[in-house]
């Protein structure tokens, strides 16, 4: 199990090296704009993982975004990558 938790997984296969995106190794092409900011958008159980994950393989690089979970599936963040409110759908 440990080996599809987002904080491995996302490291294996993403990685940002001298302002160049890497995915399974492979230069990927990213039209940065001119501040060079990376803004990282996403949501679900799994999203504070991988956001922590991002916070990782971005280290360095200036990285901002939001993250939207389910209520019990947040984490404490670095700061670069922030969670957004759970929606309250269900009246809970």
């Amino acid at each position: 199990i440990d080996a599809v938790r987002p904080e491995a997984l996302v490291p294996r296969r993403l990685a940002w090296r001298s302002g160049e995106l890497l995915i399974d190794g492979r230069p990927f092409a990213v039209p940065v704009r001119p501040s060079g900011r990376i803004v990282a958008v996403g949501g679900g159980k799994a999203g504070a993982g991988m956001a922590a994950a991002l916070e990782q393989v971005f280290s360095g690089a200036d990285l901002a975004g939001l993250v939207s979970v389910p209520q019990g599936c947040g984490r404490t963040l670095a700061g670069a990558v922030v969670p957004a409110a759970a929606a309250v759908i269900d009246g809970r």
